[in-house]
């Protein structure tokens, strides 16, 4: 017969999760609880009854939507509630706040606080923003033993593990979508963020990416260091032969715009990776002929149910989950908006 330190190692938990699996009222996830009592009565383990109860804890999580666009935060909302479903039989509970700007710090450092005071077990929150204020805010939270997740993004340093589309795929299905769209394998590449991590990561793929498919790429161009202006640089690339672009960055709309006055006639076909004003317009148009779009839904699913199993069950988690991203389409697009 197993003793609890056997099947807690097959079982790959902690021994104390081992004991919460037997507590109808514990902290646990049903996959887990499952996965564990069926290792146990395979071995022939029994719990040892008088042993101390583990008290029953609520896990409280606050989540913060912090700068994103609607579409973006009903993803986020809706992969939140699916994952908290799930969770349905487990103790937990959600606190969600709203900054309607990355740049409102006084207000995002206001929910910060506000979930200090409700003794949160982990925050959860799309905000990157990095002053000096805010990263006392979360040193007083990691003394307290606050788990911090960051979303749409990536920071080793300040987070317990960030969860972000995956940048290699994009950069690959941006090369590959590219080379269905140009036949004549011309193309160039436009970001506005060259100094963010993950926007040099998808430029540089892409770029890897382009040369192995044998694509024509003249460049990879950031929009706040363009060597002139946007509509002159496009003229120059159009005359050189531009087929195709594919454009990661924050807001496709200055670039898109600039060239429909370059291209009127819309031979420049694009690839682009964000949902911008006029996205619908410009997939209907022709000019864009797909988005690849990281996946919110994934993401805040993902998010949530990792927190819940590394409070609960000393799960531990890699600092980086990437998750797939999504195409979408002129036939998809609507659907998107909502």
């Amino acid at each position: 017969m197993a003793n609890i330190k056997e099947i807690a190692k097959l079982a790959g938990v902690s021994v104390k999760t081992v004991t919460r699996a037997y507590k109808r009222d514990a902290v646990i996830s049903p996959e887990t609880r499952e996965r564990i009592l069926k290792i146990a009565k395979e071995n022939g383990y029994r719990p040892n009854r008088a042993a101390g109860r583990l008290a029953a804890k609520t896990i409280v999580i606050g989540i913060c939507y912090a700068g994103t666009t609607e579409s973006f935060n009903r993803e986020l909302a809706a992969g939140i509630a699916d994952a908290a479903k799930k969770l349905e039989n487990s103790r937990i509970r959600l606190i969600p706040r709203y900054v309607s700007y990355l740049s409102d710090e006084a207000s995002y450092i206001s929910v910060l606080d506000e979930f200090a005071d409700a003794g949160v077990d982990g925050i959860i929150t799309t905000y990157s923003g990095t002053s000096d204020r805010i990263v006392q805010r979360y040193a007083g939270l990691r003394e307290k033993k606050t788990r911090l997740v960051l979303l749409n993004n990536e920071n080793r340093e300040l987070f317990d593990f960030s969860v972000t589309s995956n940048i290699e795929m994009t950069g690959k299905m941006a090369a590959e979508l590219i080379s269905v769209i140009a036949p004549d394998r011309s193309c160039a590449g436009f970001t506005g963020e060259l100094r963010n991590r993950r926007h040099a990561g998808i430029a540089g793929h892409f770029s890897c990416a382009a040369a192995k498919r044998g694509l024509s790429l003249s460049g990879v161009y950031d929009l706040d260091y363009l060597p002139c202006p946007a509509d002159e640089l496009l003229k120059r690339l159009i005359s050189d032969g531009l087929g195709s672009a594919y454009i990661t960055t924050g807001n496709s709309a200055d670039i898109i715009d600039a060239l429909d006055r370059a291209d009127p006639g819309r031979r420049i076909r694009v690839i682009a990776s964000d949902i911008f004003p006029h996205t619908e317009k410009a997939l209907k148009s022709g000019r864009v002929c797909a988005i690849i779009y990281q996946n919110p839904y994934k993401q805040a699913k993902t998010s949530l149910l990792r927190l819940y199993a590394m409070i609960a069950e000393d799960a531990v988690v890699p600092p980086c989950i990437m998750t797939p991203p999504q195409i979408i389409l002129e036939s998809n697009i609507g659907w998107y908006l909502g």
